[in-house]
């Protein structure tokens, strides 16, 4: 868990069925949280943040595969592309995880919010030039990841 309060803090703990690459993942999945809420306060991605959590600015969400605001898809997309791209370099696709879903479904999902996000009508009201661009090259190194692959 990363807690925007306390930034700099994570707490994992891991269960039992958990193997090395599991914890692997939600250390990575929780920096990955942490380093964007740290480009967050230094490059303010969010012009408008009182105005994410309305309901026509709800997006896709890429690993709960829900509705919610666009600081959380893309938090998301963020995740999704760190924890594949961990993956694609080191541990492959094709194990069983116990914590995130399968690659296929993390890639199908993220590419699916990035759509949803870049979509929004109001997209350049809500999201800085700094956060679509970090998007749009999330979405490319997704692109990236053979289908074949996964």
């Amino acid at each position: 868990m990363t807690v925007r309060a306390a930034l700099g803090s994570i707490w994992i703990y891991p269960r039992a069925n958990w193997k090395v690459e599991d914890l692997v993942e939600a250390y990575v999945h929780e920096l990955t949280h942490t380093l964007v809420m740290l480009d967050e306060h230094r490059f303010w991605h969010y012009p408008h943040y009182d105005r994410l959590e309305r309901e026509e600015n709800l997006v896709h969400s890429a690993i709960r595969s829900e509705k919610r605001s666009l600081f959380a898809s893309a938090h998301s997309i963020f995740v999704a592309n760190e924890l594949l791209q961990v993956r694609e370099r080191h541990h492959g696709h094709k194990m069983e995880f116990q914590l995130h879903p399968q690659s296929r479904d993390i890639r199908e999902n993220a590419l699916r919010a990035l759509e949803s996000i870049l979509s929004l009508a109001n997209i350049d009201l809500l999201a800085s030039p700094r956060l679509r661009s970090l998007l749009e090259k999330s979405g490319q190194q997704l692109s990236a990841i053979q289908s074949a692959r996964l």
